[in-house]
């Protein structure tokens, strides 16, 4: 971890054993969680670049956890960019109408 070039080299051990530390907790996090079910509307923002080498997982997967279904807004960026300037103002928008009671989609 402290090679030349290496993104961790100039962290102390300290701080990385805080990181490692973080990790177990948020993988054990993930293990003991068991999803509730929300009564509510639910936004899906979908990004539309998907690489070749990425499996698509589809918004269908969250339907079993909310009962009023799940509305597709489709972002036309890598999921990787959905909190860049472009993207982010573009879903900031729809949240906002949604939220006023405008219909955007």
């Amino acid at each position: 971890m402290t090679q030349e070039g290496s993104a961790l080299a100039s962290l102390d051990r300290d701080t990385i054993n805080r990181m490692r530390q973080c990790y177990i907790n948020a993988v054990q996090c993930l293990r003991e969680h068991k999803p509730s079910i929300y009564h509510g509307k639910t936004v899906f923002f979908r990004s539309l670049q998907i690489p070749d080498w990425l499996s698509y997982v589809g918004p269908d997967i969250w339907n079993p956890f909310f009962t009023a279904g799940v509305e597709v807004y489709d972002v036309d960026c890598r999921h990787k960019d959905m909190c860049q300037p472009g993207p982010l103002r573009e879903i900031a928008e729809v949240v906002s109408n949604k939220l006023t009671g405008e219909n955007t989609i």
